[in-house]
């Protein structure tokens, strides 16, 4: 989302919301035709400005037919929310049938947030990094490994940037961790994320291969995440990557010896080749935003040691079909 102002940057979280307050309106709906925006850090930002988010979790492969969201609003003039819910099923449809030819891959969904109960997933979620954090600090090494095992194999939304699916990671901590949190506490999670969705809508084909994705949010190793850039063009192979440091170091690799997306040893396909400053740290940055505020989430970024996936299956330029035991 680019600043018209002519300084050529994207919009900070901080001053997209600022320029919502500014307008001195109550917003009804804040919908972002654009890319990886169904994130918990941003709903957070605008849980206090606006009524409903709806938002993508994937890279757009298509766009929005605002004459079609007018009609639908202008046919429930006293039911925003039954004018948005028929404008999200009539939107994956008309995708369904325009991108869609069967076999190739079309990531696209569509998800509309009640944000006037994202203050209690909130709650849920600071207790659960509480429990998580005690437990991976002073917990045994059996819990920390099964901890681990849920990272390793978190699903990842984007081929280029540390974005993973947070419901369905929590949901697994949760399952791998009974005697930490229980079954009760694994049902109000569950209530206060379904409380949040208003409608959610996927294409065909993550629904036929359970690619669905509930919230993005941000992962990180010892509070460093990877940003990885890819010739997807023929091979799927590294091609760079950069080091974004929680103290505000950089480090750019190139990459080496052949390493594919589907390759597991990450460690010897990158070649050190530059170090700087990206300008800010993750204190600076992600620690200043309402998510982490109310939820601690940072804290759970630092101490996390598992390396994230570094590559998503919705990258790849063939069809690739999940086995029935793989959690991604």
């Amino acid at each position: 989302m680019l600043d018209d102002t002519g300084l050529s940057k994207s919009l900070t979280v901080f001053e997209l919301a600022q320029a919502i307050k500014s307008a001195g309106v109550k917003i009804s709906t804040v919908y972002f035709d654009c890319c990886l925006m169904n994130s918990l850090e941003y709903l957070f930002e605008l849980k206090d400005l606006c009524d409903y988010v709806v938002a993508f979790s994937y890279t757009l492969q298509g766009g929005g037919y605002y004459n079609a969201l007018l009609d639908c609003l202008a046919q429930y003039p006293q039911d925003i929310q039954q004018g948005l819910t028929e404008y999200t099923r009539m939107l994956m449809k008309k995708w369904d049938g325009d991108l869609w030819d069967g076999s190739s891959p079309l990531y696209q969904d569509v998800t509309i947030t009640r944000t006037d109960c994202l203050n209690h997933l909130g709650e849920m979620m600071g207790d659960f990094v509480e429990r998580l954090c005690n437990t991976y600090q002073n917990g045994t090494d059996e819990q920390r490994q099964r901890i681990d095992q849920v990272t390793a194999k978190v699903v990842r939304v984007s081929d280029k940037f540390d974005r993973f699916d947070a419901a369905k990671y929590m949901e697994k901590i949760l399952l791998a961790l009974p005697e930490v949190y229980g079954d009760q506490f694994n049902k109000d999670m569950e209530k206060a994320f379904n409380d949040c969705i208003l409608a959610q809508v996927y294409s065909q084909y993550l629904s036929i291969h359970a690619y669905m994705v509930d919230y993005t949010v941000l992962l990180a190793t010892n509070g460093n995440t990877f940003r990885t850039l890819w010739d997807n063009t023929s091979t799927n192979r590294l091609d760079r990557a950069t080091l974004y440091k929680a103290d505000g170091g950089i480090v750019e690799y190139t990459g080496v010896n052949g390493y594919y997306k589907n390759e597991d040893d990450f460690d010897y396909a990158l070649e050190q080749i530059g170090e700087g400053n990206w300008g800010g740290t993750l204190d600076a940055t992600f620690g200043q935003l309402a998510f982490d505020k109310i939820t601690g989430w940072s804290r759970w970024l630092y101490m996390n040691c598992q390396q994230t996936p570094l590559w998503s299956k919705s990258g790849f330029n063939e069809e690739v079909y999940p086995d029935d035991d793989d959690d991604q």
